[in-house]
């Protein structure tokens, strides 16, 4: 999810349990949470920056198991 400035719910990901690459949420300027998450419990990589209204990072309620790189920076 990239510089998409009217972004303000990740709710569609709901069900997701598994990715094996990287969740990437990058520039949306009213991103305001990353509640939307609730299943997944395991990500290749987690990547988030430069959301400017991003106050939180509680959206990953079961994620147990990052493979590769996390970057949480600029938010």
């Amino acid at each position: 999810m990239t510089s998409n400035g009217n972004l303000t719910s990740l709710a569609g990901f709901a069900k997701l349990v598994s990715v094996g690459g990287n969740i990437t949420v990058y520039n949306n300027a009213k991103q305001t949470t990353l509640t939307g998450f609730a299943e997944l419990t395991d990500a290749g990589a987690l990547t988030i920056y430069s959301n400017a209204m991003l106050g939180n990072i509680v959206g990953f309620p079961k994620l147990q198991t990052i493979s590769g790189v996390t970057s949480i920076h600029d938010n």
